[in-house]
């Protein structure tokens, strides 16, 4: 899905591209309650310090935000708003928070951080 200016002479120009996934701890989540699609973070299940998210001052949380928001909308933002997530500045302290069960999804995680030991 790369532009085909990104390639010269087999060459790549591609600084970094990092996948943006949802994570749940599977002891403390059913897998047929965790969320399958990003609109499935405004279920009522998750509303209330459930959801744990990075801060935006992250690039990669806020890049994450801009997108959901073009791609859901204003009201998909103020929703998830809605749901009152706990919001802290590292990824580490939000993985930490899903091992320890303080949260039930975390839902900006760098796709290689969720399968870290």
């Amino acid at each position: 899905a790369y532009p085909p200016e990104a390639s010269d002479r087999d060459q790549w120009a591609i600084a970094r591209i990092v996948g943006v996934i949802m994570a749940y701890n599977r002891n403390i989540l059913p897998a047929e309650k965790a969320p399958k699609a990003w609109v499935d973070l405004l279920n009522p299940d998750f509303k209330g310090r459930k959801l744990v998210i990075q801060d935006s001052a992250a690039g990669t949380s806020f890049n994450q935000m801009y997108l959901l928001e073009k791609q859901f909308g204003a009201d998909f933002m103020r929703r998830f708003g809605q749901q009152e997530p706990i919001i802290v500045s590292t990824t580490a302290q939000l993985i930490d928070m899903l091992v320890r069960g303080e949260a039930l999804v975390g839902a900006t995680v760098d796709h290689f951080r969720a399968f870290e030991p």
